[in-house]
């Protein structure tokens, strides 16, 4: 199973193992599928190959965005960085509105955005 059909975020995995004789084993385990900045660069540069974007020009003005909020993350200015991840969601909503970014790109773009903003940035 890939992560993007788990989802994002903390995930149990439990099971329970009976032998011939009866013996039980019971165990569970927690791991966490998140994001990053080098995953949205990623996913910009992914949809723009693969023709998701209307041009150059949008994926372009997305990665630089992204970059945006990344240097000011990298600099200590989260309330910088998260400005910039809201006008890089405002941009990707924008795109999709008019048919210039697929739905597809938006919705795994905002995705990853959601999740960096609420858990990312602290």
């Amino acid at each position: 199973m890939q992560a993007e059909a788990i989802g994002l975020g903390t995930h149990t995995v439990s099971f329970l193992i009976v032998d011939a004789a009866g013996n039980k084993t019971e165990q569970s385990f927690e791991f966490r599928i998140g994001t990053s900045f080098a995953a949205l660069h990623s996913f910009i540069a992914q949809f723009g190959a693969n023709g998701q974007f209307k041009n150059q020009g949008i994926q372009t003005s997305l990665d630089a965005k992204l970059s945006q909020a990344e240097s000011q993350f990298q600099i200590g200015h989260s309330d910088q960085s998260l400005k910039h991840l809201g006008d890089l969601k405002k941009a990707v909503e924008n795109g999709a509105a008019h048919g210039d970014i697929s739905a597809q790109a938006a919705n795994v773009l905002g995705i990853n955005m959601d999740y960096l903003i609420a858990n990312g940035l602290k």
